[in-house]
């Protein structure tokens, strides 16, 4: 059961730049960024990675540790360590470095883990995904960094490693091929040589995807000003396979040898995306056009790119490989990713078991009691609060 309190609070202890262990060559200096990753919306990927204390590691040492393999994982993922140029066109490829930020929590992180309260999980970061676009102005200077991290030391010696990932230059595939680089140098710095060897990114998706004139998104574009309220629901491996029968069914009853039988996700895709149409079309008036925009991985689609390396900006949305992600004292109890601006977004995870899904559903607080109360989703999913 998750017991916040009101006096739960975040303290930031230290903050610093960490810069790439080397410096980035003379004719790498010009990142050129796709067409696609011009079209990407100027906000973070956010991810929240929750550690029980179950290792002899001290606090000192993991945070050492981390810094230090931090450094070295920026020295392959180097674009991250650069500024953007005021276009957005390119990343000058300068070795500012990352934000590393330490802080503590007054309380366990077992009163944290499964929470839906995005405005706690938000303290853990280094700072919201919308809004601020990442720029530290209590510094002498601003500018807009394109990776950060916060290290959340819990009472019971629990510890949170918050990222946020510029979404310009990382869709969410790329961002965990990078927690998974940054983890595996940590690892190995821990056992003194490579246990853990993930292959070194690739960056040409300008070479796939051309830059072109087109359109800028504006700052604000999906965010809205009205209160969102986010729930989490679990479709266990047993919903889930039900939700596939049911489709089947009506594959079965179908003419059409077209038609596939429904994946995981796109089993859970269509129950959501179902509910929050009849919960729209029940109010007086109601939009007459609804569209559902579902992201997906094209990687595995294009035999000349690197599947896991690759940074570009194509968003996926379903199972990632993030409880995966050891930095030396064992894989994460959850993982989440929390966004709080965004009216009717959904993010589908998977569960630590690989067997279900975890959605984080974003609705108009008026709209939420009418969805978390829909006996098509209660028959499916287990709501957490």
């Amino acid at each position: 059961m998750v017991m916040i309190t009101a006096t739960t609070s975040v303290e930031v202890v230290s903050r610093e730049t960490i810069k790439p262990l080397c410096p980035t060559p003379n004719h790498l200096r010009n990142y050129i960024l796709s067409s696609i990753d011009q079209n990407s919306p100027p906000i973070y990927i956010p991810v929240l990675l929750f550690y029980l204390n179950n290792t002899s590691i001290n606090t000192n040492e993991k945070l050492f540790v981390l810094k230090k393999s931090l450094g070295e994982c920026l020295s392959e993922y180097y674009p991250l360590a650069g500024t953007f140029r005021d276009d957005y066109s390119v990343v000058e490829c300068n070795d500012e470095g990352a934000e590393f930020i330490g802080a503590r929590v007054n309380c366990d992180i077992s009163q944290i883990i499964g929470t839906s309260n995005v405005k706690l999980l938000n303290q853990l970061l280094p700072f919201e995904s919308t809004g601020n676009w990442g720029k530290f102005k209590e510094k002498a200077y601003e500018r807009e960094v394109l990776v950060a991290a916060q290290a959340n030391l819990f009472r019971c010696g629990g510890l949170a490693i918050g990222v946020c990932i510029s979404h310009k230059i990382a869709d969410g595939t790329s961002a965990v091929a990078f927690l998974n680089s940054w983890a595996s140098k940590s690892l190995n710095n821990y056992h003194g040589y490579n246990a853990n060897i993930v292959p070194p990114p690739i960056f040409d998706s300008a070479r796939n995807f051309p830059p072109r004139e087109m359109p800028r998104y504006s700052h604000d574009i999906g965010i809205t000003n009205k209160t969102i309220v986010t729930k989490r629901f679990i479709f266990d491996s047993s919903s889930i396979l039900a939700l596939k029968k049911q489709a089947s069914t009506a594959i079965i009853d179908s003419s059409d040898e077209n038609i596939k039988f429904p994946t995981r996700v796109q089993a859970v895709s269509s129950l959501i995306w179902s509910r929050v149409l009849a919960l729209y079309r029940s109010k007086t008036t109601y939009a007459k056009i609804c569209v559902a925009v579902h992201a997906v991985n094209i990687r595995p689609r294009m035999e000349s790119w690197n599947h896991q390396s690759l940074i570009t900006r194509l968003e996926i949305i379903g199972q990632f490989p993030v409880y995966e992600v050891d930095f030396g004292w064992g894989k994460p109890e959850w993982v989440c990713s929390p966004i709080k601006s965004f009216k009717n977004l959904v993010i589908l995870m998977g569960t630590k078991d690989g067997d279900g899904i975890e959605a984080s559903v974003n609705l108009l607080e008026e709209d939420m009691p009418l969805f978390e109360n829909d006996p098509q989703i209660l028959a499916f999913a287990n709501y957490c609060p």
